[in-house]
């Protein structure tokens, strides 16, 4: 599953801190470009190595990220089938209490 975001750490800052605003501006553009859409285009050799350390961020995150993502859907299908055995179970239940009163009173 593709994340909708990406976290930028204070520590990411030391990378850009001296970089110009026309830098910044090109290199955010293109960390936003990865991060939301996958594209890998950072022409400016002096970005390049800023660029690099923090898609690998992003890239370690959204690791995390899915396999956190599949670990929750396991969890909600595994519940899901355990409400849905318990519907069964109840319905059952109430079927035979009703063949069981309906003896009763014939």
């Amino acid at each position: 599953m593709k994340m909708d975001s990406f976290v930028f750490y204070a520590s990411d800052y030391l990378s850009i801190k001296d970089m110009t605003n026309a830098q910044l501006g090109t290199y955010f553009r293109a960390i936003c470009e990865f991060a939301l859409y996958g594209s890998t285009k950072m022409e400016d050799i002096e970005l390049k190595y800023a660029f690099n350390l923090l898609t690998d961020k992003i890239k370690r995150d959204q690791a995390k990220y899915d396999e956190v993502s599949k670990k929750r859907s396991e969890i909600a299908k595994k519940a899901r089938s355990k409400q849905l055995l318990l519907i069964v179970i109840v319905r059952i239940i109430v079927i035979v209490i009703m063949n069981v009163r309906v003896r009763l009173l014939t």
